[in-house]
């Protein structure tokens, strides 16, 4: 399934690009998918796409502090035809805040790092139609569409969260914000997530 990627270390060390390339591999299911990802300092990013920009983009605020980077679709009627989305959810957000965010209409998950505050912000829609994966510790974060592509990452653990298992077998399909991994949670619906310095 295309989708989203990102990775943030409070350490002072930038990443490894291999690192972020990693992450979006197994979310490359065929070899027409479009991968873009990038690092910069301790924030990498990734999108993986039917085709180069068609539901995602990234972009960075003129000054440099800010990327956003999106997956997905919105339906509002503000919102640009032909590419330039990922800059007019820059503008909303520097305008509005996260709030220019939180009120659009459609299926998506939003990413904005702030790299003078090192804080990084995560949006997704009312129905968390399009879900994300949280995995974090005491000085990362990181995020994916799929949870196989954090399970790539040496530091999370594999051992398997019972309860979400049962739910599983029991109903067809996980409850509340449970993996079948037991450090890895989902991104609500209708939530934002603001993780600076090893805490949400």
């Amino acid at each position: 399934m295309p989708g989203l990627i990102g990775y943030v270390t409070s350490e002072d060390r930038p990443l490894s690009p291999s690192l972020i390339r990693a992450m979006a591999q197994p979310m490359v299911h065929r070899p027409t998918y479009q991968v873009q990802t990038r690092t910069e300092g301790g924030f990498g990013w990734g999108t993986v796409d039917l085709s180069a920009g068609r539901q995602s983009g990234f972009t960075r605020s003129a000054d440099g502090r800010y990327i956003l980077v999106w997956f997905g679709a919105i339906y509002d009627t503000w919102v640009p035809r032909e590419g330039g989305l990922a800059e007019v959810l820059l503008k909303r957000w520097t305008e509005q805040g996260v709030r220019g965010l939180t009120d659009l209409n459609g299926e998506y998950v939003i990413a904005v790092w702030d790299s003078v505050e090192r804080r990084a912000t995560l949006t997704n829609d009312r129905l968390g139609l399009k879900r994300l994966h949280l995995w974090r510790n005491g000085t990362t974060f990181a995020w994916a569409s799929e949870l196989k592509s954090l399970a790539v990452l040496p530091q999370v653990s594999r051992a398997i969260d019972e309860q979400a298992l049962a739910e599983l077998l029991t109903f067809g399909h996980l409850q509340d914000d449970r993996t079948l991994l037991r450090d890895v949670k989902l991104l609500p619906p209708a939530s934002v997530l603001t993780w600076r310095d090893g805490s949400t």
